[in-house]
């Protein structure tokens, strides 16, 4: 109730951000909610909204921890010279959650008609001096994008379908 969605169809593919040029010069000057559509989440979007706002974003990503630990020991060497060793460590990176909140000033920063996804929208904003920021979420956050991972959530649709209760 109260959401009002768009829908944008292409004569060609133009990417994740190149269809958003279509949006541009209507009224409206709210900021644009976009998300990947193979994402299932409870994201709180009210809070996103208010970090975007509270800090000036121009555009923000919401983002998630993603850990990956190597099975080995991983050494740093110099040349031939080992200089330490670090035993199946756990590294810790921030993903793209696929869910983005965009100020309707960065539509004139995508092309007309060109394939341009929200990597290059980011990457050009930045390279204009423009404030990127992240939101880090925390919620349930499934990317059912490859065939495997949307295969686990239907055979295991009991765990997932707590999302809602979330």
């Amino acid at each position: 109730p109260g959401v009002q969605t768009n829908m944008i169809r292409e004569e060609n593919p133009l990417g994740t951000a190149g269809c958003l040029k279509a949006l541009q010069g209507e009224p409206d000057d709210r900021p644009l909610f976009i998300m990947n559509g193979d994402i299932l989440t409870t994201i709180d979007f009210k809070a996103m909204l208010e970090w975007h706002t509270g800090h000036d974003n121009t555009l923000t990503v919401a983002c998630r921890q993603y850990s990956f630990q190597v099975p080995y020991g991983v050494l740093e060497t110099d040349d031939q010279r080992l200089i330490s060793i670090r035993e199946k460590p756990i590294y810790f990176f921030n993903i793209n959650a696929g869910i983005y909140l965009v100020e309707r000033e960065a539509l004139a920063y995508i092309p007309e008609g060109v394939y341009f996804d929200m990597t290059d929208l980011i990457e050009a904003l930045n390279d204009a001096g423009l404030k990127v920021g992240t939101f880090p979420i925390t919620e349930p956050w499934i990317d059912i994008g490859q065939h495997e991972d949307y295969e686990r959530v239907n055979r295991e649709s009991h765990r997932y379908l707590s999302l809602e209760a979330s």
